[in-house]
Formats: structure tokens, sequence, C-alpha cells
């Protein structure tokens, strides 16, 4: 059963996430400086807690990667700035309260196979690997090892975890002048040593390198020993246990897509007058960047993008994204900064860069009259771009509240009239092409 940690120091959001999870999980509880360090799978924290362990929470997520270890902040709606400070860099999900059952259920049950996958990716680079693999702390302690070290050397995962390097015995003293060179910051590659295994003398091949974490402190030393004297079988095994490793990663990458496209769906369950907007948007523009000529490899950061273009709206309250009017200018202002909020909000995953350009960029207009840089031509990035004409495609042919949905001609039409001005015009011209066969 998963553990939940509740450091939460409101008394009726702490009872209502006792009672939504307690049947499901196993739940910890406290706000003391201790309760971090504990074993759990995920946090459900709200921002009083966040504050008073931010530093505590850096370290835990450092001190066990590359295992995912979630964090939910749990955070009225006022409270956006505070949450978009720690939002993907301490804080993995954000809840607003009042908390709904199903958002909560849906969002803890996906973190938890996030952080699942995660554990199964460490464990199979640990244990299906043919290179022994042990993972010393900064003081030489043992933390973990891979299942490889028994068959070279015989040594039971139990017999060395949790003890000091220097408890081993390695005949070659060269191994440990390189170990103490590594805690120095040194990278060793490719030594080769030799060793008695069974009154049998076989050569192994070691490297020994330091991690550091992402201030630069010393995290962990990295050994890695290979029984080169099977060098040959072990290749065929890689390549094996590559695919092994491949699968899971590829799983890994669903499970983030499926993250991108709940963000997504939360953003059209908020706003039922534009429901099905994004999944309509990703299949035309996805269409347009192939014909586009934009390369596959890229088609990824595309979909991404356009699943997330309208991120930023999580900021704007409802009193101006649901308004059945016309905005005024003053809410004009607020909806124009949704594209900032997106690549603020975003731009610390390393992942999702290559796909800011769509939220961030799409409402950048051909002629320079956009926001929010006022980008101008071949400025704004092909694939924004590509999407600026299928957004607005989009919302011109379908209700509104403002207004009823344009007809396919009248749509048409002003799409033609703003070639060179709001669209590219050669986008323009393909797109005129696409939606032929797409209608």
């Amino acid at each position: 059963m998963s553990k939940i940690l509740l450091a939460i120091e409101n008394t009726e959001n702490r009872r209502l996430l006792f009672e939504l999870l307690s049947s499901k999980y196993e739940i910890l509880q406290g706000n003391n400086n201790s309760i971090i360090k504990d074993n759990f799978d995920l946090c459900i924290i709200d921002g009083i807690c966040t504050s008073r362990f931010e530093q505590m929470i850096q370290i835990k997520k450092i001190s066990e990667q590359p295992i995912f270890v979630p964090f939910i902040l749990i955070t009225p709606r006022q409270d956006i700035g505070m949450a978009t400070k720690y939002l993907w860099r301490i804080i993995d999900e954000i809840i607003f309260t009042p908390i709904e059952k199903v958002e909560l259920l849906a969002r803890v049950n996906n973190l938890l196979q996030t952080r699942e996958l995660s554990l199964k990716f460490y464990r199979a680079i640990l244990d299906s690997s043919p290179i022994g693999i042990i993972l010393l702390d900064k003081d030489g302690i043992v933390k973990s090892c891979g299942l490889a070290i028994e068959k070279i050397f015989g040594w039971k995962n139990s017999e060395i975890v949790d003890k000091s390097i220097y408890e081993i015995q390695f005949q070659d003293q060269r191994f440990y002048e390189s170990l103490q060179r590594a805690i120095n910051g040194e990278t060793i590659t490719n030594m080769e040593l030799k060793f008695k295994k069974d009154e049998t003398e076989i050569e192994i091949e070691v490297s020994i390198s330091p991690v550091y974490s992402s201030d630069n402190s010393p995290l962990y030393i990295l050994i890695m020993l290979s029984d080169i004297t099977k060098r040959k079988r072990l290749e065929r095994e890689n390549a094996k246990n590559l695919q092994i490793i491949t699968g899971l990663y590829e799983e890994l990458q669903k499970a983030y897509d499926e993250t991108i496209e709940s963000w997504s769906r939360l953003l059209d369950l908020r706003d039922k007058e534009t429901e099905g907007h994004t999944l309509r948007v990703v299949e035309l523009t996805l269409k347009l960047a192939r014909r586009f000529g934009i390369k596959e490899e890229d088609i990824v950061h595309v979909r991404r993008g356009s699943f997330l273009h309208d991120i930023g709206k999580l900021s704007i309250p409802d009193s101006v994204l649901l308004k059945p009017d016309k905005l005024n200018e003053e809410e004009w202002e607020v909806i124009k900064k949704h594209p900032e909020f997106a690549y603020n909000a975003l731009s610390m995953i390393e992942y999702l860069q290559p796909a800011l350009s769509i939220p961030y960029c799409h409402h950048e207009k051909w002629d320079g009259t956009g926001y929010p840089r006022g980008l101008k031509g071949e400025e704004i990035p092909l694939p924004a771009r590509i999407f600026a004409v299928v957004d607005v495609w989009d919302a011109l042919t379908s209700d509104r509240p403002y207004r009823p949905a344009w007809s396919k001609e009248e749509a048409l039409k002003y799409i033609k009239e703003q070639a060179g001005k709001h669209f590219d015009p050669k986008i323009v011209e393909i797109f005129l092409e696409v939606i032929e066969e797409y209608l």
C-alpha cells in the first residue's frame, strides 16, 4: 500500500484529505521538521508547510534522485503567485481549494504511477545491467547495488548495503587509490584490475565517478564494475537490457504525455464553452505541421505545445475567463498575460522547453501587432505560426458565450484576409489545402 504524507496545517483540509484517501492508502501525518525525512511515496502539503520545509523538500528530492518523489500543493486560487513560485521546482502538482474528490484521486493516482515507473526504471538500471553498479554516499557507505555485483563477485546485496566500501576486500590497492581520487572530484574510467574469485583470477574493468546535486554539492560516488573476461556474452545481454530500459523509458514518456493531456482536460472542464477545443486544434495542427515539413522527431514537441497552448489560462480568474459578454479593456489585459504565465510555469521543465513556443508565442502576429512580445514575421517560431492559424479557425467556427459560431465560408474568408497581417502567408496557403481535405 502506497504511503501518503499529509503536511497540512488547516484542520478541515487535513480531515477531508484523510477521509478521501485513507481507504486506499496508508496515511502519515505531521508538520514537524523530521516528517519530511520519513519514507513516503507522495506528500500532500499546504503553502505554510511548503514555505517552512522548502529546503528540506529540496534535500529530499535531491537525495532520492533518480527516484521521483512527488509533492502536491493544496492552496487557495488567490495564492497562485506563491504556488507558481514552487511549481516544478519542489512542487509537482497544484490543487486549488475547495478540494474536489475526483480531481484529487486522479492526480494522486497519476503521480503515484509516475513514481512507480521511476522506481522500476531505477531498479531496472541496477538489476538488469550486466555491469555491477555500486552507489556510495559521500561518506563511502554503500547505499545500493545491482544484482550483477553478486554474479561477478559473489557478494549478496544484504552483505554490503549500509557498510563501508573499505570493509569490502578488493585485493588491488589501486581500487582504493582511485576511489579517493573520485571522492576528491576526479572521474576514473576503464581502469583494469585483477580480482580473485573462487581461486580463479578474473579481470574487471572499473569506472568511478562523483555525482553532484543541482547545487554542485557531492551527492553520490558511482562505481561500475565489469567482468571483461565475458565481454562478448555481456554484449548480448546488454542488447536485451537496453530493450527493457527503452520500454520503461517509453512508458515514462507516455506518463508524461498523459499528464500534459490531463492538464489540458482540466482547463476544458473549467471552461465548458471551449470544451473539446484542445483536441480539435491538436489534431489539425499536427496535420498542418507535417504538411509544412516539420520533422517527425519534432512533432512530439508540437503536440505537447498544442495541448498546453492555453495552460496559462489557469491563472485567469473565472470572472474574466468565463464572462458571457465581450471583455472590457482591463479584462482583456488580464487575458493577455496568460502566455507569459505559461512560459514562467513551464520553462523550468527541461523536457517541455522545446514545446514552449506554442504556449508562449501563439498570440503573436505576422505584422508584429500581437502579444506578449510583439514578435514579427519569422521572429515568431514556426510551430507558433502554424498553431495560430488553427487556433483562430477553431475559435471562429465554434460557439462562444459572446457570439455564435461563424460559418466555414466566413471563417475561411477571414483567414485569407489575415494572410500577411495576423498570419504567415505561406502557412495560410498550406492551411487552405489541408482544411479542404480535413472538411
